[in-house]
């Protein structure tokens, strides 16, 4: 079966020598009409190959619209900037709950063509006569007064994977038998030997992992966008201690197709999500060097709860109590998403505030080796 994701990362190949996995998981993921993120086949929720927190409740985007009308109260009139928003179920829920009123804009940075589509629809729905408060836009804005949200949108970004040694050494992506297989080589790419020697950790030779090397630059180009307001990330990810925690040998890259997880990423090329974990010691460490204050940082449950995750579900409880205790399950439990999904918050040019999201739980001080 033609495959044309597959036959360009080929060609790639052919024409350059084997490239490094980063290159690999852009092409697979971002090139234009061919790569995942570009098709038009379902990717988001029961049809698609995962679901996100949005989709499991509208409770979820409740929750942070509580926190957005927190801020509004105390900051006045704002725009609102989410970034990969999927198939608009979040913005839909938030806008749902927020006092529209001290929205001026609502703004939707998105690359996929087919999502973007779906976003129009189900907020024209939604909106109706209020529609035009939002905005698709293609690039970062300038100026931005408010509130950015990216909810999963790291986990998609392409990483390098690498394995310690004598000699650090990359991993590339070659063919054999028209297939793509992996293949380390000594790594002479200088960011990423820094910045695996800059890990706050002491790894054993042997140790095979993956680092975000575009993570300091997009949270700096975020800082920079952002005049006033806030940044929230909501991501599965780990400290860096827990990240290259010794039994976490072999990374996190997972592979989503079909609703099924796994860890093969030179399969389904072009038509499965490619992912791996944040390092949120890292996008800490971003932020403060872009000039953002750090607010708060924990685990999406503790989040949720903070913002009276279980007071909003008591109306839907009265009526769907089988289906509200699925939802709050799925968002809060350790072994779910509560535990393995992190919230960070940053700053900027705000007065030193807390936020009742952080109000309990905060673990900043894990993000920062003592």
């Amino acid at each position: 079966m033609n495959n044309p994701a597959k036959n360009h990362i080929k060609q790639l190949i052919n024409n350059n020598g084997p490239i490094p996995f980063s290159e690999f998981m852009h092409a697979a993921l971002y090139t234009p009409n061919i790569g995942y993120y570009s098709s038009s086949t379902p990717k988001i929720g029961a049809k698609g190959d995962f679901i996100t927190a949005p989709e499991i409740s509208p409770l979820f985007g409740n929750c942070i619209a509580r926190q957005i009308n927190e801020y509004i109260a105390e900051h006045g009139q704002i725009s609102i900037l989410e970034l990969g928003p999927g198939n608009g179920t979040l913005a839909a829920s938030i806008l749902r709950n927020v006092n529209l009123d001290s929205i001026t804009t609502y703004q939707l940075l998105e690359v996929s063509a087919s999502l973007k589509q779906q976003q129009q629809q189900l907020l024209q729905h939604e909106l109706q006569e209020n529609y035009h408060k939002i905005k698709h836009i293609d690039k970062l804005p300038k100026n931005f007064n408010g509130i950015i949200i990216a909810n999963e949108v790291a986990d998609a970004m392409p990483v390098n994977r690498f394995t310690t040694g004598p000699d650090l050494l990359e991993q590339f992506v070659d063919i054999q038998n028209e297939k793509f297989i992996p293949i380390n080589i000594k790594a002479t790419n200088s960011d990423l030997i820094s910045q695996v020697n800059n890990l706050d950790v002491n790894l054993p030779h042997g140790y095979s992992s993956e680092t975000n090397l575009a993570m300091t630059s997009w949270i700096k180009a975020l800082s920079e966008a952002l005049q006033q307001g806030l940044v929230l990330l909501i991501d599965y990810g780990y400290p860096q201690l827990e990240y290259y925690h010794t039994e976490r040998d072999g990374g996190t890259l997972t592979c989503f197709y079909k609703q099924k997880a796994h860890d093969n990423p030179f399969i389904n090329i072009g038509a499965q999500d490619i992912s791996a974990h944040v390092d949120f010691s890292l996008v800490a460490k971003a932020a403060v060097a872009a000039n953002m204050t750090l607010i708060g940082y924990c685990e999406q449950s503790h989040f949720l709860m903070n913002l009276g995750l279980l007071e909003l579900a008591q109306k839907q409880y009265e009526t769907q109590p089988l289906l509200t205790a699925k939802e709050i399950k799925l968002l809060t439990m350790p072994n779910e998403m509560g535990s393995l999904c992190k919230v960070i918050g940053f700053g900027k040019n705000i007065p030193e505030q807390s936020l009742a999201g952080f109000c309990r739980y905060n673990k900043v001080e894990s993000l920062f080796t003592p």
